[in-house]
């Protein structure tokens, strides 16, 4: 398992309609930067604003000779830890 050692969230320059994502999200995954989401600027009903993520589809990687499908999982800490799963973090 590759671990995302941190991320960036950037201004999308390149938006193309009104619904495009206004912020594109990526991870550094190894030595590679990968984007994995995208983001869209909301506002809540007290007028707060945030940012609500959609993760990226599944991908081949090119490398993988296997052709195995990839993709993302938001997972907190504590289940890891809990289903007795350590993260190996480089």
């Amino acid at each position: 398992m590759k671990a995302i050692r941190n991320f960036t969230i950037t201004i999308n320059q390149n938006k193309k309609s009104d619904k495009a994502p206004d912020r594109r999200i990526s991870a550094k995954v190894g030595e590679e930067w990968i984007e994995i989401a995208s983001g869209w600027k909301k506002q809540d009903k007290n007028g707060r604003d945030y940012v609500s993520c959609q993760m990226s589809k599944s991908w081949v990687d090119a490398n993988d000779n296997s052709k195995t499908r990839k993709g993302w999982v938001i997972v907190a800490e504590e289940d890891l830890k809990e289903a007795g799963i350590e993260l190996e973090l480089e």
